[in-house]
């Protein structure tokens, strides 16, 4: 069941070439599920994947550096309801789960 999840997650990976809208609320939870999995699944999800974009992704300058913009260079699929911040700070938690997992996930994983 573990490794059949995972895969399923890992058909929806995230790109900024081909995703027409990000959803970076469904990213955090994936990112927390595969975090749990490890091994290669996890791997292929964040360090080669995830984690390169949002670095890319981020405000390099400006008076919003270190943020992300809900709408460029992909709208995200909360962006226009939601805003800067809100994608702000869903990026940064997905960022930190290499540290801090969600608990209720732990169960379910092993």
């Amino acid at each position: 069941m573990r490794v059949q999840g995972a895969n399923e997650l890992l058909k929806q990976m995230p790109s900024e070439d081909s995703i027409q809208v990000r959803d970076t609320y469904y990213w955090y939870y994936a990112t927390q599920v595969l975090r749990h999995v490890g091994g290669d699944a996890w791997q292929k999800w964040y360090p080669d994947t995830l984690y390169p974009m949002l670095i890319q992704t981020q405000q390099k300058k400006g008076p919003m550096q270190g943020s992300w913009d809900p709408i460029n260079p992909v709208p995200d699929r909360w962006g226009a309801q939601a805003g800067r911040l809100y994608l702000t700070t869903m990026n940064l938690l997905t960022l930190e789960v290499k540290w801090r997992l969600l608990p209720l996930y732990e169960d379910t994983v092993k």
